[in-house]
């Protein structure tokens, strides 16, 4: 169980069960470093924050789950640094804290789904390798903060090739400063407003030309927003979310974008 007092560098352990997980509001600091061969673990619902450093260097470790009932708010500083196999987390509703630096060299992560805003922008979170990032739940409004510095929420993630815009947002201004690889970016609700409309219709300016905006179908205020050749921003504008992957004269296949394969649609005849 988890009462064991591990002092890190564990080589041989695998995979580990909590037997009395009411009884875990806590992860302390340090607590799993260097397990190298622990490969999933499971988030107790009572857990509250996870320590400075708990997962560090954890480098066989691709599964990290949370309970539908998760508890969780705060993830320190450093907490997943190195974990260099983890290549997805979603991470759970009530987390309203992610340390600096979180998931430092975290080469293999390349799909995250956060709830919730906090003090960081993504890049300071260590989230460098991320190509498909999700923003979930209704907590998410302005995507540019005077705090982050420079640049809005995801400026500087430049492996970044996707994301998912909830339908609270209402200003990304420089949230996409310097993602020279984006190429979609879906929107769940209206178009978004910006505080500076000076520098709004250049908010896309460091991204490929070839991005693309998906956005609702006949949604009366995106049909306002589009340019008259089909643009918005600068960048394309599409109200179909899907891309196609093969057709012929029998059938064709869909994918949403910023996906692996997760939700393809087979319908027939050509598209």
């Amino acid at each position: 169980g988890l009462n064991r007092p591990f002092q890190g560098s564990e080589t041989g352990i695998v995979s580990i069960v909590c037997l009395d997980p009411e009884n875990w509001t806590s992860i302390p600091g340090y607590k799993f470093e260097q397990f190298s061969a622990l490969r999933g673990f499971t988030v107790p619902d009572a857990v509250t924050n996870i320590g400075y450093y708990a997962f560090h260097s954890c480098t066989a470790l691709t599964n990290i789950a949370f309970g539908a009932g998760s508890r969780l708010v705060s993830i320190t500083d450093h907490a997943f640094e190195n974990c260099s196999s983890l290549a997805s987390i979603s991470l759970p509703e009530s987390v309203t804290n992610i340390g600096y630096e979180a998931f430092l060299s975290c080469t293999s992560l390349v799909e995250v789904a956060l709830a919730q805003p906090g003090k960081y922008k993504f890049y300071d979170l260590g989230l460098t390798a991320v190509t498909n990032a999700t923003l979930l739940g209704d907590h998410w409004v302005d995507l540019y903060d005077p705090s982050y510095g420079y640049g809005g929420y995801f400026d500087a993630c430049r492996k970044l090739a996707h994301v998912t815009i909830p339908a609270t947002v209402t200003n990304v201004i420089n949230a996409f400063s310097c993602c020279d690889s984006l190429r979609d970016v879906e929107y769940l609700g209206d178009p978004p407003l910006a505080k500076d409309m000076s520098a709004w219709k250049g908010f896309y300016g460091d991204c490929p030309a070839d991005l693309v905006s998906h956005v609702p179908s006949a949604n009366p205020r995106w049909t306002a927003a589009f340019g008259t050749n089909g643009t918005w921003c600068g960048r394309r504008l599409s109200d179909n979310v899907y891309e196609t992957l093969y057709t012929n004269n029998a059938i064709t296949i869909l994918r949403p974008y910023g996906t692996n394969g997760v939700g393809d649609l087979v319908v027939p005849g050509a598209f």
